[in-house]
């Protein structure tokens, strides 16, 4: 419990005070009563809201603890004031954050009287991946003058909402040649007999070989670093540039590039092939896979990736070349400009193989004309390009490819 008296409220409250006073010193009677009313008022106040903190009774439900993406949740509010005294005034504020949104319901203020009920109900649709924080923000007791308040402890609900796994029967043909081709499609995978070196520990990284021996010792965080074997492999490269402030469009269209980076690393984690996933959004994401066993843990990581900034992803790509021996890589993205045509229209940069998958999802159709027409002169120049129309056609798109 809190509580808070607004000093503006103390302030003209003894400002009345000193009136009253000297009007009932002057005049007597009513006035002098008055005097004593005021006199007594803040102590009476505290008493009833008090009494009536202790006497409240509130509960918040919900119609399911788990959603998916595309799910409503409702949520109900109850309020009773069990209190036989005066009627009780409740200020109600809500915490409901969107992801990436800043949506939440209207605050209320409420009269209960004596062993009234209030009750209200939401529906919580949750139509884009992230984390949901939803309930009460603040709820309040004041007296009928506004001039104290006490603050019940709430608590609002986190519900985590997950993209769709959309399963593939294959991938793109020209990815499929390559991954099936015998030593054309080769990535590298960690011989964990053959230990290299140490080196400094990056966020994002997995901690699996963090040398917890140096980190014991010298408090610093290092990842041991092995001698690598061929394996076939692909590393994935999701865009993750959020220019502007996002709205609905914006996170559908994010949404789908996420959907679609899921559907393409269960596939490959379904073959066992070595995937790593990489992008620069609000932080570096980077993620690595070996086995069918990594991929629940990839999948409840994507929760947690941002899209922010504008950074290039031909830029990131470069610095990442410095401590990562690309081979080939899918470039995932949904912005089309000079940074992503050069990355389209690509077939091998520096002796790495390029593919990439476009997502259409949201552009309104004269600028998905303009763009198919640039990706056909991206593929003349040599660019492997996917397209993928929208969120409702990824497994189509990607399987007829």
């Amino acid at each position: 419990m809190t509580f808070r008296m607004h000093f503006k409220s103390v302030a003209v409250y003894c400002f009345s005070l000193l009136i009253a006073f000297l009007a009932g010193m002057s005049f007597g009677g009513m006035l002098a009563l008055l005097f004593w009313l005021l006199f007594f008022y803040p102590l009476l106040a505290l008493v009833h809201i008090v009494y009536g903190y202790y006497t409240l009774k509130f509960y918040e439900d919900f119609s399911h603890e788990h959603p998916a993406k595309g799910d409503t949740v409702k949520y109900r509010l109850s309020l009773t004031n069990e209190s036989p005294l005066l009627p009780l005034c409740f200020g109600i504020q809500f915490k409901m954050i969107y992801p990436g949104m800043t949506e939440k319901w209207k605050d209320l203020t409420v009269t209960l009287k004596r062993n009234e009920n209030f009750s209200r109900e939401y529906d919580i649709r949750c139509p884009y991946r992230g984390i949901y924080t939803v309930g009460l923000d603040s709820l309040k007791l004041q007296d009928a003058l506004g001039w104290l308040e006490i603050f019940p402890e709430v608590w609002f609900r986190t519900f985590y909402v997950y993209p769709r796994i959309i399963p593939l029967d294959t991938l793109p043909s020209d990815i499929e040649r390559s991954l099936k081709a015998a030593g054309s499609y080769s990535g590298y995978s960690d011989d964990h007999t053959l230990f290299q070196t140490l080196t400094d520990y990056r966020t994002g990284e997995s901690i699996r070989h963090m040398a917890w021996k140096k980190y014991f010792t010298s408090g610093l965080p290092f990842i041991k670093m092995y001698e690598k074997s061929a394996l076939p492999g692909l590393d994935i490269l999701i865009d993750l540039r959020r220019p502007a402030d996002p709205d609905r469009a914006v996170l559908e269209k994010e949404d789908s590039s996420i959907e679609i980076l899921v559907a393409v690393v269960k596939y490959l984690s379904d073959y066992n092939v070595k995937t790593t996933i990489f992008g620069f959004g609000a932080e570096r994401y980077y993620y690595s896979l070996t086995s069918r066993e990594l991929f629940q843990e990839f999948y409840k990581s994507t929760i947690t990736i941002q899209f922010a900034g504008n950074k290039s992803p031909l830029d990131f790509l470069h610095s990442e070349k410095t401590t990562k021996p690309f081979q080939s890589v899918l470039f995932i993205t949904h912005h089309f400009d000079s940074e992503s045509y050069e990355l389209l229209s690509t077939p091998s940069m520096s002796g790495i193989s390029l593919f990439s998958i476009f997502n259409f999802t949201g552009l309104p159709q004269n600028e998905k004309t303009r763009i198919t027409h640039s990706l056909h002169a991206a593929r003349e120049k040599g660019g492997r390009i996917f397209g993928v129309n929208d969120s409702e056609t990824i497994k189509g798109d990607l399987e007829k490819s």
